[in-house]
C-alpha cells in the first residue's frame, strides 16, 4: 500500500506532467474539467473537452478512480461493484502510451480490482488515487486546465488522509513537506489571479499541519486539504 521515494518520483516527477483531473461532471462526487482550445467566447467549462479517444478514455479513468476513492472513504461497496461493472478500465489502459516513464496503469488497475475483491477499505482508496495520479498524467498532454500543482496538493491530501487512518504515521511529514515544496510552486498564480483569501486559507491549513500531533488531527486537516483544492480547480475554471 505504501508509496517510496522511488514510486514517488516515478509518479510525479518522472512522468511527463504528473498532474490529477478535476471532476467536474454532474452527480460526480468531486468535478472533472480539461481544458483544450475552443472559440474564445465560451466559458473555460465548455472548452474543457476534446474529441480525442485515447482523452476521453483516461478522462473517464480518472474520473471513476476518484469517484471509487469517495466511495470507498464510506464503505460503499455496492455501489464500487456497480461502477465497476458498468466501466471497464483495461480498454482505457491498453490505449495509454506505453514508454520506459509511463507507470504500468494496467497493474495498478488489477491490483485496484482486487482490493475491490477483498473489501479493502484502505488499499482500495490508495490505489484508486495512485490510478488516478496515473491518469491524469498521460491525459495532460491533451487537455489541461488546471495547474499540476494544485492537482498535485489533491493528491497529496488523499495520501496523507490514507496514512494517518491507516496508522503508518512514519511517511506522513514526508507528504507534508513535499506538499510545502508544492504550495510554493503554486502561490504566484494565485496571486495572479487575485486569490488571497485562498492563499491565506492554504497557508493556514499546512501551517495546522506542522502543527499537528495525532493522526485524527492529520486526518482532519487532510479532508481539508482536499475541500481547498476544490475550491481551487473552480478558480482555474473561472
Amino acid at each position: 500500500m505504501n508509496i517510496d521515494k522511488h514510486q514517488w518520483n516515478d509518479l510525479v516527477g518522472g512522468v511527463r506532467a504528473a498532474s490529477l483531473v478535476a471532476l467536474l461532471t454532474a452527480g460526480a462526487i468531486a468535478g472533472m474539467a480539461m481544458s483544450a482550445q475552443a472559440a474564445p467566447d465560451k466559458p473555460a467549462a465548455e472548452q474543457c473537452r476534446k474529441p480525442r479517444q485515447t482523452a476521453g478514455d483516461l478522462e473517464l479513468v480518472a474520473e471513476y478512480a476518484e469517484d471509487i476513492f469517495y466511495l470507498a472513504r464510506i464503505n460503499a461497496w455496492h455501489r464500487i461493484d456497480k461502477k465497476a461493472r458498468l466501466f471497464k478500465l483495461q480498454p482505457a489502459a491498453a490505449s495509454s502510451p506505453k514508454d520506459a516513464s509511463t507507470p504500468d496503469m494496467a497493474k495498478t488497475i488489477a491490483d485496484l480490482e482486487q482490493s475491490i475483491s477483498a473489501r479493502d477499505r484502505y488499499k482500495t482508496m490508495h490505489d484508486a488515487n495512485k490510478l488516478l495520479l496515473m491518469a491524469a498524467s498521460l491525459v495532460e498532454p491533451y487537455l489541461s486546465v488546471i495547474p499540476r500543482n494544485v492537482l498535485l496538493l489533491g493528491y497529496c491530501g488523499r495520501r496523507l488522509e490514507i496514512l494517518s487512518e491507516s496508522g503508518q504515521t512514519a511517511k506522513m511529514p514526508d507528504i507534508i513537506a513535499k506538499m510545502h515544496l508544492i504550495w510554493q510552486n503554486l502561490i504566484i498564480q494565485l496571486v495572479e489571479r487575485g486569490a488571497t483569501k485562498d492563499v491565506k486559507r492554504f497557508a493556514e491549513i499546512l501551517k495546522q499541519l506542522d502543527q499537528a500531533k495525532s493522526p485524527e488531527e492529520i486526518r482532519k486537516l487532510a479532508k481539508s486539504v482536499q475541500d481547498e483544492v476544490d475550491n481551487l480547480e473552480k478558480l482555474f475554471l473561472k
